[in-house]
């Protein structure tokens, strides 16, 4: 009897200690996994930086201002119709829809023009050829992000399609 309790108590000490060693585990991936959005955004400037092939003076004056340029833009807020998106525009009024429409737009205005502020400053450094590739590389990280984001929303093989 002493034997199989002595062997109890030895699965049940390896078992807790798994269960640590498997929790810190993941704490540890899951600290690396997530950046902060200024963390994202510098790493993005940089890495946009390298691929145009930037001096170290114009890249870190981009950096710096490819991170202004998103935080001017992160300060508008999230899309308007993120809002509206659970009603349905089949469940809206005139009204609200017209009142949806032009909310949009008028995020948008405030994005273009906090983009076009930014272009002149670029312009200021940066060849019109440099400008358009940044927009280009900026255009694919983003969809790169979006099915990325995309991908962990779909339920996995073998697990229930409902949670």
């Amino acid at each position: 009897m002493k034997k199989i309790f002595g062997y109890f108590l030895l699965v049940v000490a390896m078992m807790a200690c798994s269960v640590e060693t498997s929790a810190q585990d993941n704490a540890q991936n899951n600290g690396r996994q997530r950046m902060t959005r200024e963390e994202l955004a510098e790493k993005q400037a940089r890495h946009i930086a390298d691929v145009i092939a930037m001096d170290d003076a114009a890249a870190s004056r981009f950096v710096k201002l490819y991170g202004e340029c998103q935080k001017e833009i992160w300060a508008l807020g999230p899309k308007v119709g993120k809002k509206s998106r659970g009603k349905g525009s089949a469940n809206m009024t005139d009204a609200e829809v017209e009142q949806d429409l032009k909310g949009r737009f008028e995020h948008s205005q405030k994005i273009l023009d906090i983009r076009q502020k930014y272009y002149k400053e670029y312009s200021k450094f940066l060849s019109q050829k440099q400008i358009k590739r940044v927009y280009e590389i900026e255009k694919q990280m983003k969809t790169r992000l979006a099915r990325h984001k995309a991908q962990g929303r779909r339920p996995r093989q073998g697990m229930k399609a409902s949670r």
